[in-house]
Parts: structure tokens; sequence; C-alpha cells
């Protein structure tokens, strides 16, 4: 693929390069704050791309539905998967 493809597509990162982040949109979907919708619309393509399709559609379905708990269970799903701390 052409180097704009990729960035198109997003890039992606080693799990331990997310913990900071993912642990932040964790604290705000547990706080059913919006931003935490923003933060993931932000980073969706890279999170895509580290740690996969599905997990990455579950979180924007609930987060879509305005589920929260749902959206926080799929991340802290993917937490565990990749052992990274909570």
């Amino acid at each position: 693929l052409p180097p704009e493809a990729a960035v198109a597509a997003g890039m992606a990162r080693a799990p331990a390069a997310w913990v900071d982040e993912l642990q932040r949109l964790l604290a705000l979907m547990q706080g059913c704050d919006g931003e935490a919708v923003r933060l993931f619309a932000a980073c969706a393509a890279d999170f895509q791309a580290s740690f996969g399709l599905w997990d990455a559609e579950a979180i924007q379905r609930s987060l879509d539905d305005g589920d929260f708990a749902g959206a926080g269970e799929a991340l802290r799903w993917v937490l565990y998967k990749h052992e990274l701390p909570v």
C-alpha cells in the first residue's frame, strides 16, 4: 500500500503504548462522559489497526448507542486480553 493508505487506515502501535490513553478513555466511560465518544473517535482508526476490527466495532457500537457501560466492558476486555493495567 502507498504510505497515505496506511495513514488513512490507521497506524498500529504496540499495546503498551496505549495504556495512558485507554485508562483515560475507560475513566470517561465509567463516568458516562460524552468526551469518551470524542476521544474514541479521534483514535478509532489507530485503535482498530492496533487491536483489530472486532474490538473497535464493539466499542464504537456501544458508544453509538450511548451505552457507556457496554463500551467500558468491551474496553476492559481489550485491556485484559493484552495484559494491560486497568
